[in-house]
């Protein structure tokens, strides 16, 4: 073999070499620099300075995006992830902050829930008699897609939806049978002429549900629920859908509370009686009525906003009727 070729091949390898120590440091920090937390989303905090050649420990979960940093640190850091339990590395950086030579950066989603290990090193995973501060930052997560009225998403009769309310926004939007405390997320369903049942039983948290029909920005309170009487602390309402008519689900939660659930959606064809409002009983001459209503109906028709005096529908019949004169 020739020289030049040997040449070669010992360059080619030192330059492996070099690439494979840039790729991480070793688990070999044995002196811990300090226990790091982070009380919320989206609040950044610093640690104390870091001497070089020792770890920081930080409690993490599963699925949650975090940052770590050493930007101000005015010398060449290295900063590598374990898992404070061993394991190979989850990620490194040297010149993450963009200055060659200067600190490092990494973001990173956390793929256990854990105590994680931060490493900070100088350069080519050495010791120097200098400290980082590690600035450190746990990500919020992005609002779901459906947490604006124009980003509804469309249910039908007979489905199930998984969603979440959590990283939602508080809606700007009048209530409807519930105070709106915390943030929600829109869903959307065209009436069929058929009584709709909207049921989120089974949910995560305390939840809230109102309707309204119309359109984002244009809507008439159709009705809500918050503690159901078959589900407890999940919502459970059944409204009359008009045919064509859009009518909006607006999803939040009791309190501050926010969780996952399951909206499911029955619609069914009913025979009316006057116990609903859609089939209220004419009133045309001077008349006695009577009537013997158990309950009121299918559909809870007083809410908050239209019950006066009254709290709830009980044993309930419906009559109208048009005045011929004023007075």
């Amino acid at each position: 073999m020739n020289m030049k070729r040997l040449s070669s091949i010992l360059l080619f390898m030192l330059l492996f070499q070099g690439i494979m120590i840039k790729a991480q440091c070793p688990n070999d920090n044995s002196s811990q620099g300090g226990v790091l937390s982070l009380a919320a989303q989206g609040v950044a905090e610093t640690s104390a300075c870091i001497n070089a050649g020792k770890y920081a420990r930080l409690s993490v979960v599963s699925g949650e995006t975090y940052t770590f940093s050493t930007c101000d640190a005015g010398w060449d850091t290295e900063m590598t992830l374990y898992a404070n339990s061993g394991g190979a590395a989850l990620a490194f950086d040297d010149d993450g902050c963009g200055t060659t030579g200067g600190g490092s950066s990494i973001t990173w989603v956390a793929t256990f829930s854990g105590t994680l290990r931060i490493l900070i090193d100088g350069p080519g995973c050495t010791s120097p008699s200098s400290c980082a501060v590690i600035t450190m930052l746990w990500l919020a997560p992005p609002p779901p897609a459906n947490d604006t009225c124009a980003g509804a998403i469309a249910v039908t009769c007979g489905s199930t939806t998984s969603g979440t309310t959590v990283a939602s926004n508080i809606d700007a939007v009048a209530n409807c049978g519930n105070t709106i405390s915390t943030g929600g997320v829109w869903y959307v369903i065209t009436g069929t002429g058929e009584l709709i049942t909207a049921s989120l039983c089974g949910a995560s948290y305390d939840t809230k549900m109102d309707v309204y029909e119309g359109s984002c920005g244009s809507f008439l309170c159709v009705g809500g629920n918050n503690n159901s009487t078959t589900c407890g602390s999940a919502s459970v309402t059944t409204f009359h859908g008009d045919i064509g008519a859009q009518y909006y689900i607006l999803v939040h939660g009791n309190s501050n509370e926010k969780g996952t659930f399951s909206l499911a959606i029955t619609c069914a064809t009913v025979s009316y009686t006057n116990q609903e409002c859609e089939a209220a009983e004419p009133i045309c001459t001077d008349d006695s009525f009577g009537g013997n209503s158990d309950a009121f109906g299918q559909i809870q028709e007083l809410n908050l906003f239209n019950s006066n005096c009254l709290t709830i529908e009980h044993q309930s019949g419906w009559f109208y009727f048009s005045p011929l004169t004023t007075g």
